[in-house]
């Protein structure tokens, strides 16, 4: 099962021998689960409607009498104030990353698409080969190097997805740059650059990310890591 099957018969309390896998050899899908979802929810019984409100009252409630004849004070009715607002000044980091990505909006078409993919060979890999790697290395092989070259590899085959819009017009980068967003202990995010990825092995690929990620959370990039 895919982590993602996985979590949704967790997530639902689903076992996973009262659904037929449709995938290849009888295998249980993420659209699988999704419809066993669907069909539970089709037969779980409606809510009750809500009571209805009651009727509004024509006359206020009379004021209770006190025994020498005088209105009764009111009971006072304690309000809940609400806590104030923490205000936190922004970071240059911060400020440019908002600006950033409010420019993107008008600048790269924005779309998402999920698409389930089987990772055993790339984790065959990471267990056959990891050891040796991190001896060699110094640091571990992780899945992002593999999702990089993937990406690397399908601007290669469209060529057209590498660009950016212009005044009424597409414009084609010749060069696959790749940004790699690194977390600075919540301070913001920034994102530094692969230049020239297409050219870059899967070892390339881990090395540049892992020194980039090193140098980011040091403080330590310059002007043309963060650029193109």
């Amino acid at each position: 099962l895919s982590p993602v099957v996985r979590r949704l018969l967790a997530d639902n309390d689903i076992d996973i021998s009262e659904i037929t896998g449709t995938g290849l050899g009888g295998r249980v899908t993420r659209e699988d689960v999704l419809a066993e979802i669907d069909a539970r929810r089709r037969r779980a019984p409606a809510p009750p409607p809500p009571p209805p409100p009651p009727p509004p009252s024509a006359a206020p409630a009379p004021v209770a009498a006190a025994e020498d004849g005088a209105p009764a004070p009111r009971r006072a009715v304690p309000v809940a104030q609400d806590r104030p607002d923490q205000v936190v000044p922004f970071s240059n980091i911060r400020r440019r990353t908002a600006a950033h990505m409010v420019r993107s909006k008008s600048t790269s078409p924005h779309a998402y698409i999920a698409t389930e993919v089987d990772f055993e060979p790339v984790e065959e890999v990471r267990r056959v080969a990891g050891a040796r790697f991190k001896a060699e290395e110094g640091f571990s092989l992780t899945y992002l190097p593999f999702v990089a070259r993937a990406t690397v590899d399908a601007l290669r085959e469209f060529p057209r997805l590498n660009a950016s819009v212009g005044d009424d017009e597409l414009v084609v980068h010749p060069d696959v740059n790749l940004g790699i967003a690194v977390d600075l202990d919540d301070e913001g995010l920034i994102v530094p650059v692969v230049h020239h990825a297409d050219e870059i092995t899967l070892r390339g690929m881990a090395r540049r990310i892992r020194d980039l990620a090193d140098r980011a959370r040091n403080r330590q990039l310059g002007a043309d890591d963060i650029f193109g």
